[in-house]
């Protein structure tokens, strides 16, 4: 093979790992949820579901008859807690991530092998992302205080906690 070729060759998978590249990963988990969707693993349930009878009941289901390929993820869009529904934007997302290998692979935007899963976790945890701080985020788009959830919501885990929610230290980036 000529030098020509063989440069030509190297541009080309070097093209092709900067495209996998800026593909490696979703935007956001809504991003996510709605290729799940897209590709028929995802069951998005609007009726009110108790989350503390029903809502793993349900996803548990799947596990004991289902083949695997036939697995998906779970959108409960209306959860409620006892009697009483949750705020409305209070939605759970469940099964979305490990609930069979091709999910799981979905997740990682790789290929159903146990092999390709394997390699992309290797990748990531030889070349882990440069964390970075930012002022606004998609995740930041809806925040509950304490005060509104004392206004009528289930206080049960806020009310175990010794200190305020405000004082957790947050100094240190997450390993992602």
């Amino acid at each position: 093979m000529d030098c020509g070729k063989v440069n030509m060759l190297s541009f080309i998978i070097s093209t092709q790992i900067l495209i996998e590249l800026e593909m490696a990963y979703y935007k956001d988990v809504r991003e996510y949820l709605s290729y799940l969707e897209k590709e028929g693993k995802l069951t998005i349930v609007d009726i009110p579901v108790d989350k503390n009878t029903e809502l793993t009941p349900l996803v548990r289901l799947q596990y004991r008859g289902l083949a695997e390929e036939e697995r998906r993820g779970f959108l409960f869009t209306k959860v409620l807690n006892g009697t009483s529904e949750m705020r409305e934007i209070s939605k759970v997302a469940t099964g979305i991530y490990a609930s069979s290998t091709h999910i799981y692979a979905m997740g990682l935007k790789a290929e159903p092998t146990n092999e390709a899963i394997r390699r992309k976790w290797e990748e990531a945890l030889l070349h882990p992302v440069k964390t970075r701080t930012v002022s606004e985020a998609p995740v930041q788009e809806v925040v509950i205080t304490r005060e509104e959830m004392e206004k009528g919501g289930d206080l049960t885990y806020f009310q175990s906690q010794p200190r305020s929610l405000d004082s957790v230290d947050n100094s240190e980036p997450p390993l992602t």
